[in-house]
């Protein structure tokens, strides 16, 4: 929309000695005017009022008064359609005072945040842009914003260079943010210098930012976890299907001990059981709900016995599973249909039961489990029912929603589960070396290497380790390519040789 006005006219209140008035262009611009002189004389005469242009008259040099006329005016438009552009305003009179002697307008509101949020409104014009990459821009908006408040200044986009990239990754580390989200944060920042300051608005940035390095994680996954101190989290969170007094026995050094915990520290941690036994990730497992579930049907496969009360099993089951659960989800994160199917079974279907039980206001604590005798077909009719009871539920607007789990901004359960794990005692000590040049030595205890990842990175090593095919985890993960999913793979000493030990005849 137009909103300044560009008018030839002359100076009457100048003329020269030969009765002359220099022609000016009148510049409008919310009620200011500025007086831009183009270099050229003309008598009174031979200009018209009304029309705001010179009367043609083989006295003067008609044609090059209009010519030098229109382009002063081409000019002068174009310039302002170019900050316009940028800008999505007209300039100022100081502004375009500015742009006339080539500088750049200081007057304008281009801090960061004004640029980022105009570039992310031009990015949502753009049809091939996903909903994701706008998310992703989104997110970068509100951690820059907050880094801004921590450093207690505004920058503006000329401020933007290598040193302030730096402080801003170094901010995302000491918020606690996973090396991949600060990487993948810092990146957006680069685009956004690169793409849109530069390459649309062609300004004048500090070249510097482009030497930023964006930090990796480390390929050797050090924050899988063993079985034992699975069981010991589960044990702490739900319960355990072993006699604690033999486990305890047989497993000195990882004894099953009971730690106080909250409610919430109880929820966290069975969150993270579910990421590690279904390989969800963290955003898929908040955003799972009651049509995610389905109910199968099976060749009758043997029961398996339960580990520790075999003789309570429930003689009135038949010895054959006839119908089995799977989760049926769309991985959030990848943009092409990628259906992932995932059998839930054993404690894990009894976890799943426990919250929807919450939901319902009727919820079975944990250790409630260790009294029951409970098989996989009683099991399996147990969750059924209970989901059916809130499909039912959720249908009548009895529930607020249908999702399994309230949402747990991804940040606050890194920074809880830490604290959990730490509480219950998993503080080996572990040694790495970080992927830089110098091979630079760290040592952390192991809780503080875990986060909402691990769940799928331990999914995939002990499924593996227990010789679940790869093509069959690739189908519950939504992996499509073997390299990807192999990054995940943490093998043990123990394991590699009982692979070998046991399928090589040497």
């Amino acid at each position: 929309m137009k909103t300044h006005t560009l008018k030839p006219y002359i100076r009457k209140d100048r003329i020269n000695s030969k009765g002359e008035c220099p022609i000016n262009i009148r510049y409008t611009y919310q009620r200011k005017v500025l007086n831009i002189p183009i270099g050229i004389v003309i008598k009174p005469e031979n200009w018209s009022e009304d029309e705001d242009y010179p009367i043609q008259n083989k006295s003067y040099n008609f044609k090059d008064v209009i010519r030098k006329i229109d382009n002063k005016l081409t000019e002068l438009e174009n310039l302002i359609s170019d900050y316009y552009r940028k800008f999505e305003s007209s300039p100022s009179i100081i502004e375009l005072k500015e742009l006339l002697s080539n500088s750049t307008p200081r007057s304008k509101d281009i801090s960061v945040l004004n640029s980022l949020e105009k570039y992310i409104n031009h990015l949502k014009s753009e049809p091939n842009i996903s909903p994701n990459t706008i998310k992703v821009f989104r997110s970068t908006y509100n951690h820059f914003s907050d880094f801004e408040k921590n450093e207690g200044k505004k920058y503006n986009i000329y401020d933007l260079n290598k040193s302030i990239l730096e402080e801003f990754s170094s901010y995302l580390q000491f918020e606690d943010l996973q090396i991949s989200s600060v990487g993948k944060y810092v990146k957006t920042m680069k685009t956004f210098i690169n793409k849109y300051l530069i390459d649309q608005l062609n300004l004048d940035i500090n070249q510097t930012f482009r030497n930023v390095k964006l930090k990796k994680e480390d390929r050797k996954k050090n924050d899988v976890l063993t079985l034992k101190e699975l069981e010991l989290l589960k044990y702490n969170v739900f319960f355990s299907n072993y006699n604690i007094e033999e486990y305890n026995q047989k497993n000195k050094e990882y004894n099953l001990i009971r730690f106080e915990l909250s409610e919430r520290e109880i929820l966290i941690g069975r969150i993270f059981l579910l990421l590690c036994s279904t390989g969800l990730s963290y955003v898929d497992i908040m955003r799972l709900s009651i049509n995610n579930f389905y109910r199968i049907e099976l060749d009758e496969i043997k029961l398996k016995e339960d580990k520790v009360k075999k003789e309570n099993s429930n003689q009135n089951d038949s010895e054959e599973l006839e119908e089995g659960i799977v989760i049926r989800i769309e991985r959030k994160k990848i943009k092409s249909n990628n259906l992932c199917i995932i059998p839930v079974f054993g404690s894990t279907l009894d976890i799943l039961t426990s919250e929807l039980l919450r939901k319902t206001g009727s919820e079975i604590d944990g250790s409630m489990y260790e009294g029951f005798e409970l098989n996989e077909k009683t099991r399996t009719k147990f969750f059924w029912n209970t989901l059916q009871k809130m499909i039912r539920m959720s249908d009548n607007n009895e529930i607020k929603d249908d999702k399994v789990f309230q949402y747990i901004s991804n940040q606050y359960f890194n920074r809880e589960i830490k604290k959990i794990f730490k509480k219950i005692g998993v503080n080996q000590r572990i040694t790495y070396y970080k992927r830089d040049r110098h091979r630079t030595e760290v040592i952390k205890h192991k809780y503080d290497l875990i986060s909402s990842h691990t769940g799928r990175r331990t999914y995939i090593s002990i499924n593996l380790q227990n010789g679940v095919r790869i093509d069959t985890i690739m189908k519950t993960t939504g992996h499509s390519n073997y390299k990807t999913i192999l990054v995940y793979v943490e093998q043990k000493e123990e394991s590699i040789y009982k692979e070998f030990y046991y399928k090589t005849d040497n």
